[in-house]
């Protein structure tokens, strides 16, 4: 999200630095929230590099709606889900280690406690481990099941690990037919999703030159230099063939 530029004795920028955003530390004005004051690289638990903003290009296209001026790559957005649904899944685990709700109760009428340990024994042996599960059970004795349906309302926190396309097509903007889910797709409507794609980038492109032009071009060259960029040679994104 940062590229540093670094100078000669002139300084003119002869090359980049490319910073990692996580170690980035976007210090704010006083006056004016909204505008930074500088940038700050955590390179390790005791070096931090402090430079001025007109020595840094910002990309900030890529939002974090949690902190505007700190860039948020897609593939960001896509890990705050995963850790969501991670963090559900340890939720989950620690609430059926430590439930004592049992699964049902059986009631063996006027058994004592020698034939209600050898009943339980019988389950044990005929339906403990992965090939013995979902037997049919059958018993001779007074034997009533109680059934006991778990009562958790957090249960719906799983919900959220049950990913499907079109989620993770919304992350990156892309319509779900072009990763795979062809309940839909047809040719007609293929070739409107690959437009619709390709706009996708042409957004993201014009915003990085506009931010190159803002932040390098128009800065260290002078306001009649701008970055362009074309796409005529990109099928889908012509009116008209011919």
């Amino acid at each position: 999200a940062c590229w540093v530029k670094r100078r000669n004795r002139l300084r003119v920028p002869v090359e980049f630095e490319i910073w990692n955003p996580e170690r980035v530390e976007v210090v704010r004005r006083k006056d004016r929230t909204w505008a930074v004051q500088a940038y700050k690289n955590h390179k390790d638990w005791t070096t931090i590099e402090t430079v001025q903003p007109e020595d840094v290009i910002h990309f900030r296209h890529f939002l974090d709606p949690r902190d505007m001026l700190r860039g948020l790559s897609p593939i960001g957005a896509v890990r705050v889900q995963v850790d969501t649904g991670y963090e559900a899944l340890r939720f989950n685990q620690r609430f059926f280690d430590n439930d004592a709700m049992p699964s049902a109760i059986l009631s063996a009428g006027e058994a004592g406690k020698g034939e209600v340990e050898r009943i339980r024994q019988d389950f044990e042996r005929e339906f403990k481990g992965t090939d013995n599960k979902h037997r049919v059970f059958i018993t001779e004795g007074d034997l009533s099941l109680t059934a006991m349906p778990i009562t958790h309302k957090d249960m719906e926190f799983l919900e959220q690990m049950n990913w499907n396309r079109a989620e993770v097509a919304a992350v990156f903007e892309m319509n779900p037919v072009l990763i795979g889910d062809n309940s839909v797709a047809t040719d007609n409507n293929l070739d409107a999703y690959m437009t619709d794609l390709w706009q996708v980038v042409v957004d993201d492109m014009e915003n990085v030159a506009a931010e190159l032009n803002e932040f390098f071009i128009h800065p260290d060259f002078g306001p009649e230099f701008d970055l362009t960029v074309s796409f005529d040679d990109i099928k889908h994104l012509q009116a008209d063939e011919l």
